[in-house]
């Protein structure tokens, strides 16, 4: 009845890394991520009932340039893990879906991981028991407690997340915490980076190889900044430093963006319209119909598959 009534809707699926649980590994993160076997195990039932368009025609047809094709499906991968290059476009291709990357350029160039996967990495690595601070509340964590960790560590990534602090002052106080559960834990994720199935991000020669693959390289910001928490300069940098950077390294035009941690408002949209991108996306649950505003197209967590 659910695909009845959206059958001139387009979906828009949302999925951030892909692991394959049998590779080794020297550590696991707290927060959960989608194996390959539901990945292939989500695709295999959705072909069944639905076609895999790329972006470029879902937002053409939302736009009403072209006719509506019913039951399409559009498929984005945010935050640019090498993961999406290796474990997931191999599925992809079994299953003929293009898809989109939104990748936040500054982790690419710079080669850091994300800063949530920084502290994930140390906190399963403490030496001994470790209390942090952020916004005025304490967190506490405390070695070989992994359940608890991964609930304590929740709470504290979604208030980072959400809180009402300017962008730069939060992550200097994130860096803080990260700098001290490090020393903590006598090592770092950057240390191991470059080779961790979990946390890598993929290369500019890797997402022009995706590209050939049927991948759109899309902007996910360059720092994967909290822009409803910056100034307009600054949001302005993040959407035009991006995007200029995905052309210059991929040769190919950089026409969509992705609001990290889903924190945007009309003016972040606004701005987003003006920098010259034709299409945003957000966190919010839902599907699109033509005459949607393109600058807040709705997307479903991949998780949500009943797998």
């Amino acid at each position: 009845m659910w695909r009845k009534i959206h059958r001139q809707h387009i979906i828009i699926f949302m999925v951030h890394g892909v692991v394959d649980p049998l590779l080794q590994t020297t550590w696991r993160p707290l927060r959960r991520q989608l194996s390959v076997e539901k990945l292939d195990r989500g695709l295999a039932l959705l072909a069944k009932h639905y076609q895999f368009i790329s972006m470029g025609q879902a937002v053409s047809m939302l736009a009403g340039k072209v006719p509506l094709q019913p039951y399409s499906i559009v498929l984005t991968f945010d935050d640019g893990y090498r993961n999406n290059v290796t474990q997931a476009i191999p599925i992809l291709r079994k299953y003929n879906a293009p898809a989109t990357f939104f990748l936040s350029t500054g982790h690419v160039e710079r080669r850091e991981p994300f800063w949530y996967d920084r502290l994930d990495y140390a906190i399963q690595h403490l030496s001994k028991e470790q209390s942090v601070t952020f916004a005025d509340q304490t967190f506490f964590f405390r070695p070989y407690q992994e359940e608890v960790s991964r609930s304590t560590f929740t709470n504290l990534r979604n208030l980072i997340k959400a809180n009402a602090l300017p962008y730069h002052e939060t992550m200097r106080e994130v860096n803080l915490i990260a700098n001290s559960l490090e020393d903590n834990a006598h090592c770092r994720l950057a240390d191991i980076f470059e080779n961790d199935h979990n946390s890598a991000i993929m290369s500019w020669e890797e997402a022009r190889w995706a590209n050939g693959q049927g991948i759109t390289i899309a902007s996910h910001s360059v720092d994967h900044a909290i822009l409803d928490r910056l100034g307009d300069f600054f949001i302005r940098e993040q959407l035009t430093e991006s995007k200029k950077i995905i052309e210059l390294r991929t040769g190919e035009r950089c026409l969509y963006f992705c609001y990290p941690y889903a924190r945007w408002n009309n003016n972040v949209a606004l701005l987003v319209r003006e920098t010259g991108y034709v299409a945003a996306f957000t966190t919010n649950r839902g599907t699109n119909k033509v005459g949607d505003d393109l600058m807040t197209l709705h997307r479903i967590s991949f998780s949500e598959l009943q797998l």
